[in-house]
């Protein structure tokens, strides 16, 4: 169903709140889902990435319900069919048809809070496509805008509006009070808005009392450019996003992606992927949560990728991208192309974690060593939960992964009661 602008007219007018209102929190993502919403296919994507969407809806079905995002129904003949020879219980899944919509779902979707009556709302943050420039945006990703809004008005949740322009990947928290998000990403997106003004709207919107700026994510998930002089080393991604490198693993602990001096060799985009996690790793050091307490950081290395190795020629898409970021590239020239890959944009849900994995037959020994110690360490924090490795490669690859693919709704009063309780 198109969105139309009296329909978000009415769900504003009708919905939004504001501050002094009813206080929301936005729950960790350890804590009880009610379900989760995922991309499944959208105009943009169509059947490219099937094979990894299956595979995690294979393991979270089991787990946790989910309403699985369609852009159009002929993009989607089989309809829940598809899922019937892989063993998936279709009574668990929602085919939710939105147009336009967008497969990375986290990012312009909703993001989900709580008040202490166990009620939901919608925190409606700016969207405005990575930080473009607002007369490059096309009108497919203005009307990306208002996918939460359309969700929130679906499921007659109230809406908090934000002043702040962010995208559901960059926010971290710890259900405590505490948010993690990154400075360059998170400035960037907000020139009109002063680093204090930022912070106070993000404690206002989502509950918390303490923001943490951390500063520069990897070098694998800056924006397009190339890296590096005689070897090229191109990478495209959010600019930064916490979720690829960042996350809690309880209300204490923080895991931080890492990357050791040995590993870097004359590899431009480890070694400021290096450089950066020190900054970060001193800024957490220092840091403490919204009671005043030290946090417990761990260092979980960077997956062992091969890059895959391209020649660029002008009637390709790709050298017309990057050319904008060294105009003087010429056709002919091999680039190392870098994925987004991390191994903390897992997936947690009702007893579940899907956790990247990388090693395939034929890579090296040392490669699939680091799956095994990542997934020894993911069993250590989170010993209660099904470990779930799905490699994410394709998505990575795309400048995404199966976090940035998941949004999830936490445990809240059935709607129905809710919307009889707000309408009083």
């Amino acid at each position: 169903m198109k969105l139309t602008l009296l329909r978000i007219l009415s769900v504003w007018l009708v919905s939004t709140l504001t501050q002094g209102q009813t206080r929301y929190t936005m729950p960790a993502e350890w804590e009880p889902q009610e379900t989760v919403w995922m991309g499944l296919r959208t105009e943009e994507t169509q059947t490219k990435f099937d094979t990894t969407t299956l595979e995690m809806i294979q393991a979270l079905v089991p787990f946790v319900k989910l309403n699985l995002i369609l852009e159009k129904d002929t993009l989607f003949r089989e309809g829940k069919s598809w899922f019937t020879p892989f063993g998936i219980d279709t009574s668990r899944i929602s085919i939710i048809r939105q147009d336009p919509t967008d497969y990375w779902y986290r990012d312009p979707g909703p993001v989900f809070v709580r008040n202490a009556e166990g009620q939901l709302a919608v925190v409606d943050f700016r969207y405005s496509n990575y930080g473009a420039h607002p007369d490059s945006l096309t009108e497919r990703a203005r009307q990306h805008d208002e996918l939460d809004k359309d969700i929130a008005h679906r499921l007659k949740l109230p809406i908090i509006t934000s002043s702040v322009f962010m995208e559901g990947g960059a926010i971290e928290v710890n259900g405590r009070g505490t948010l993690l998000q990154v400075e360059s990403v998170t400035l960037q997106r907000n020139p009109h808005l002063s680093k204090a003004a930022i912070e106070q709207d993000l404690k206002r919107v989502l509950g918390v009392k303490k923001v943490i700026w951390l500063k520069k994510g990897p070098a694998d998930d800056d924006r397009l450019g190339l890296l590096g002089d005689s070897v090229l080393y191109a990478v495209r991604g959010t600019g930064g996003h916490v979720d690829e490198f960042c996350r809690f693993a309880n209300a204490s602990t923080i895991l931080l992606g890492w990357m050791e001096e040995g590993e870097i060799g004359a590899d431009p985009v480890k070694r400021i992927t290096h450089d950066r996690k020190v900054e970060n790793l001193k800024i957490l050091q220092q840091a403490t949560d919204q009671d005043g307490k030290s946090f417990t950081i761990v260092k979980v290395p960077f997956p062992q990728i091969t890059y895959k190795k391209r020649v660029v020629t002008e009637s390709n898409r790709y050298y017309q991208n990057i050319k904008r970021a060294r105009p003087n590239l010429k056709s002919g020239t091999v680039l190392y192309i870098v994925p987004s890959a991390s191994y903390l944009n897992y997936v947690i849900a009702n007893g579940v974690i899907l956790l990247p994995t990388y090693w395939q037959p034929g890579e090296s020994e040392a490669g699939k060593k680091r799956d095994a110690d990542v997934l020894a360490l993911f069993k250590k924090y989170f010993p209660d939960r099904k470990l779930i490795q799905i490699n994410p490669i394709q998505l990575n690859y795309a400048s995404g992964g199966m976090h940035c693919v998941t949004q999830q709704q936490p445990a809240g009063k059935p709607v129905s009661q809710q919307a009889a309780v707000s309408s009083k």
